[in-house]
């Protein structure tokens, strides 16, 4: 849940962990017989697995039981292994080679119109303190566009295509020493027998490593178009989510050649793309002309799925599939665990819902608040909110939502604008984007793009806070679909409006009314009713269609002296019965906290000092003394005999952990990284970021940063730590 909320605000890395998987299953791919050949991706050796297979013949009992009485199932499973069978995609094999059992199960889906019956193979399973075959691979990194790209560049085409490859995991083989390692159990062709042995020779459903095999192959595959058809390599590259194609173009023979050389292009690697659907007919006549498509797949099917969305080609409208939540109502109690799981099967990356879902959003913190088990009943006040928000969802199923971006415009488009509009209030903040283009003739027309929200934390920040992190997520916005100096501001504000300059600029902001801001809608709530028919949310406001003399206007102040740091409501009393002006950092839990205290004491001994006589809030310059402070004190704790020596320009010791890093103190009698970095475009800090062991105030450091970056992973977060320090290991 929380992955597809970070969708468009946060950004994904690939590690080097990553690259190095890639280039290994790289070297290792071959094509053989038109089709790619790859092994599975060992993290650890193939003998640690233990022999399983009395725990697989156990659970094959299990499933033909099962099947005895449900004749429908058991038949299209037949139908499945004689397929698989006559392709070489399975094999009988022997009982005495090493190896491992797969245990399966039937996933039935009869609201497909092709294959309702699928073996899903459970690799996973292991006895009790045994290791199972996903134990010993790697997973991949994933190599798949975001579902959000693709969903929004579906949105940018007059005419709108997609297919699916068929059976795609099973186009892949696998190497000869692996298969042992796919064993399932299966019906005997005789009564004389149990069961017999069969072995997959292609890659599976259901191990852990298969949906990186499958996007890595292809995109090695596609690679090797990426100059001869590069329109057609962008394509799948970038609109190729797994097996499933998502695109378009904005006239007919754009997107015949596109989806037509995208055929090709597969098949050369025993891909079919098949079951090919667009909303143009002329386009759906070319496919049958050309045998790309069956003749009555256009009129058939006109609630197509298309990455979780509905898409009803006739109309060329989309919706939100709200079947899987009208049916788990049926299963959920009034419990803390009730609304959590229903909560994360909302699937909207887009934020077409956001007003109604931050209901929930809000309803699950208030729950947090409150301290309730994950199994007691809601108290009678919060169930009264669950029960209404339930009950309103029925009527997500009846929004409709235009496909293209441009169809309330005919013809070609002279300009196209973003424009995005923020809000904050006590429950929640974020941001909601529009298109706004014109045509040649001047005509004017607007269009939703996306939003997201954030619940406000539980530790409750002020209006204008809450306001600056809705602008944020209105810069990541438009840094995602397309400088004065903030030093001077206290810290949590300079944080973030140094990100919001990085990615706009001050003309680029302008004023909205707040009863005609659509951002609103997105930090208060509403209901599935109201939502449905609501023009502001999903058009943005009346006068963004119209002129821009029309456009709402106040006067944006400059910020003065006097206002640019926040006042600080801090009193401290401070009695330090140390021998010196030291505080214990273990008592503080926030960097923020522990630098202002700093600050303050140290103000307040250089007034008895007589050394100042500054008065009223801190300055950022008595913030930064106060960490260069501490930077000084845990580097003293930690490396004194290296610092000494370098103050007495000797080089640090070989054995020293520090060595490699070339250290030097600077005039501030802070030790810092020399390195390679010199002659580098970058800022002081980060070309010789300061040297910081483990303590307790790098973990504040460490923290601060996590929180800073929206508690982004590991990579993200130690990538701002380097900003400015460098822990040693």
């Amino acid at each position: 849940m929380w992955e597809i909320e970070n969708l468009g605000i946060c950004d994904s890395e690939k590690s080097e962990s990553d690259k190095q998987v890639i280039e290994r299953f790289e070297k290792n791919l071959k094509f053989v017989d038109n089709r790619y050949e790859t092994g599975l991706l060992w993290k650890r050796d193939a003998g640690d697995l233990s022999d399983n297979f009395d725990l697989a013949r156990r659970q094959f009992n299990k499933v033909r039981r099962e099947l005895k009485n449900d004749t429908f199932v058991k038949e299209q499973l037949m139908e499945v292994i004689k397929y698989q069978k006559e392709h070489n995609i399975i094999q009988e094999c022997g009982e005495n080679e090493k190896g491992y059992f797969m245990p399966f199960r039937a996933v039935v889906r009869k609201d497909k119109l092709s294959t309702q019956v699928r073996m899903v193979f459970n690799c996973s399973s292991c006895a009790k303190g045994n290791v199972s075959l996903n134990d010993c691979l790697d997973q991949g990194p994933n190599l798949n566009p975001s579902v959000l790209d693709i969903i929004l560049g579906f949105r940018k085409f007059k005419i709108g295509f997609c297919g699916d490859i068929e059976k795609a995991f099973l186009m892949i083989g696998i190497a000869e020493d692996d298969k042992k390692y796919l064993k399932f159990l299966w019906y005997p062709d005789d009564d004389s027998e149990d069961f017999k042995i069969m072995q997959m020779n292609r890659v599976v459903f259901g191990c852990n490593c298969s949906p990186f095999l499958l996007s890595a192959t292809i995109k090695y595959h596609i690679g090797k178009y990426s100059e001869t058809n590069k329109s057609c390599f962008e394509m799948l590259n970038g609109s190729l989510y797994a097996d499933d194609l998502c695109h378009g173009a904005d006239d007919v023979e754009s997107a015949f050649n596109l989806s037509s050389d995208a055929v090709s292009i597969l098949s050369d690697a025993s891909f079919n793309l098949r079951k090919l659907h667009t909303n143009s007919k002329q386009l759906h006549d070319l496919w049958i002309q050309n045998g790309l498509c069956e003749e009555n797949s256009f009129e058939k099917d006109n609630k197509l799925k298309v990455l979780g969305l509905v898409w009803n080609q006739e109309e060329d409208m989309l919706r939100v599939d709200v079947t899987s939540l009208l049916e788990s109502f049926k299963f959920l109690e009034n419990t803390k665990r009730s609304v959590l799981s229903t909560a994360a099967k909302v699937f909207d990356p887009v934020g077409f819902l956001s007003p109604f879902v931050v209901r929930i959003k809000r309803l699950m913190q208030e729950i947090w608040e409150r301290g309730l088990d994950w199994d007691s009943k809601l108290p009678e006040d919060l169930e009264s909110k669950w029960k209404k928000w339930c009950a309103e969802i029925e009527v997500l199923g009846e929004m409709k939502i235009e496909r293209c971006y441009f169809s309330r415009v005919v013809g070609k488009m002279d300009s196209v604008e973003v424009h995005i509009f923020s809000d904050a209030s006590i429950v929640a903040y974020g941001a909601v984007a529009y298109f706004r283009y014109v045509n040649l003739r001047g005509e004017v027309g607007t269009s939703f793009v996306m939003s997201k929200s954030r619940i406000s934390p539980l530790k409750k920040l002020s209006l204008p806070r809450l306001e600056l992190m809705g602008a944020l997520i209105a810069a990541r916005l438009w840094k995602y679909l397309s400088k004065g100096s903030a030093r001077e501001w206290k810290q949590f504000v300079s944080n973030r409006v140094l990100e919001i300059q990085d990615c706009t600029s001050p003309d680029r902001w302008k004023f909205c009314p707040g009863l005609e801001n659509p951002a609103d809608k997105l930090t208060r709530g509403e209901n599935s009713h109201t939502l449905l028919n609501d023009s502001v949310w999903w058009q943005g406001p009346v006068w963004l269609r119209g002129s821009r003399n029309q456009w709402p206007r106040q006067k944006l102040e400059r910020v003065t002296d006097e206002q640019k740091l926040e006042k600080l409501n801090t009193s401290v009393h401070a009695i330090l019965p140390q021998t010196e002006m030291i505080l214990d950092e273990n008592k503080f839990s926030n960097l923020g906290k522990l630098l202002r205290v700093t600050a303050w004491v140290k103000r307040f001994v250089a007034k008895l000092r007589k050394k100042t006589c500054e008065s009223g809030t801190l300055s950022a310059a008595e913030i930064k003394e106060a960490e260069e402070y501490w930077v000084r004190r845990v580097q003293l704790e930690n490396l004194c005999s290296d610092i000494n020596l370098l103050k007495k320009n000797k080089p640090v010791p070989p054995h020293s952990k520090i060595y490699s890093l070339v250290p030097y103190v600077d005039d501030r009698g802070i030790l810092r990284v020399k390195g390679r970095l010199e002659q580098a475009e970058l800022f002081h800090n980060e070309k010789h970021p300061a040297i910081l062991p483990k303590s307790k105030f790098t973990d504040l450091i460490i923290m601060s940063e996590h929180i800073k970056s929206f508690h982004s992973g590991v990579v993200s977060t130690l990538s701002r730590v380097r900003n400015n320090f460098w822990i040693p290991r």
